[in-house]
């Protein structure tokens, strides 16, 4: 499961601005595309070590949000704000699933996170679990990623695999994974809703 091409060219236009602005400010890497598209992507590498060095200093992002720099409207200002809330570490890739793919922590924590441009099915190719290094960010009140998601070469065992599916378990006996990043009690504006179909708002989390 993944954005639409428009929910996804949404994300990337404030994206984009926010890493093209970072960049500007730090002089890191050559010029970022400002609104990058899947015919002309950012350089993995490159927007990389823009992207580590935003989550690195969030006064960054508070920046950006307050000054609005790219001239950004305001729907996307916003979201670019939501990403105060985002969680950056290691996660579990568990399975897919028709709305989304479960991510796992080792906490026993679950996230329901849909692709960008790509479904995670296409980015991980690969049988599943895998072990992997992301950002999850809002959209709306639903969870994305950043998209500059790292698998780790790792194998799993017949007991770490043990222990996932009773953590998967436990979780489901929870009420599922959580589906959204945003405070509880937060709700969108009605600008910020446009980011997403009609259909998908409300949605509860999980």
């Amino acid at each position: 499961m993944r954005l639409s091409d428009e929910e996804a060219e949404t994300f990337y236009d404030a994206w984009g601005a926010l890493l093209w602005w970072v960049n500007d400010q730090k002089k890191l890497v050559p010029p970022l595309p400002r609104r990058p598209r899947p015919d002309m992507p950012m350089p993995a590498e490159r927007a990389a070590k823009v992207r580590d060095a935003l989550w690195e200093d969030p006064e960054l992002l508070r920046e950006f949000a307050a000054k609005n720099p790219a001239g950004l409207r305001r729907s996307l200002v916003e979201l670019v704000a939501s990403w105060e809330h985002r969680r950056r570490g290691d996660y579990m890739v568990w399975r897919h699933y028709r709305t989304h793919t479960l991510l796992m922590e080792g906490s026993g924590s679950g996230f329901a996170v849909l692709g960008l441009y790509s479904t995670w099915e296409k980015i991980l190719p690969q049988a599943l679990p895998v072990m992997v290094r992301a950002v999850l960010l809002p959209f709306g009140d639903r969870i994305v990623h950043d998209g500059l998601v790292t698998a780790y070469n790792i194998h799993f065992g017949p007991g770490i695999r043990r222990d996932y599916r009773e953590m998967v378990r436990d979780l489901k006996a929870q009420g599922g994974p959580t589906r959204s990043l945003l405070p509880q009690g937060h709700t969108p504006d009605r600008g910020s809703r446009k980011l997403m179909d009609r259909a998908d708002w409300p949605r509860l989390r999980g």
